[in-house]
């Protein structure tokens, strides 16, 4: 293989590489912006009968009396509901 071919392989292949690697999450949401406080406990996880995870829930840890629900899909929003059984900080 001649020294040019070499060198446009090597070239494409960093471009590769540095292409995905841009365009990679490392986890999600912590790219997006900058964060505050995390509360990474467990969720609640409500199964269709197919098994797969389709709404997940929890308290709020930091807002007392909240319970976050969250569903799948890109399109899906976050909802946030008053909770009595999340009364207390850090449930």
């Amino acid at each position: 293989m001649s020294p040019r071919r070499i060198a446009a392989a090597i070239l494409c292949a960093a471009t590769l590489t540095l292409t995905a690697a841009g365009c990679a999450r490392s986890s999600n949401g912590t790219l997006d912006a900058p964060l505050g406080r995390q509360d990474n406990s467990p969720a609640q996880i409500i199964n269709a009968p197919d098994g797969w995870r389709n709404v997940m829930t929890k308290c709020v840890s930091f807002q007392p009396g909240k319970r976050i629900y969250e569903v799948r899909g890109t399109d899906a929003v976050p909802v946030i509901v008053d909770d009595p059984a999340c009364g207390k900080a850090g449930h």
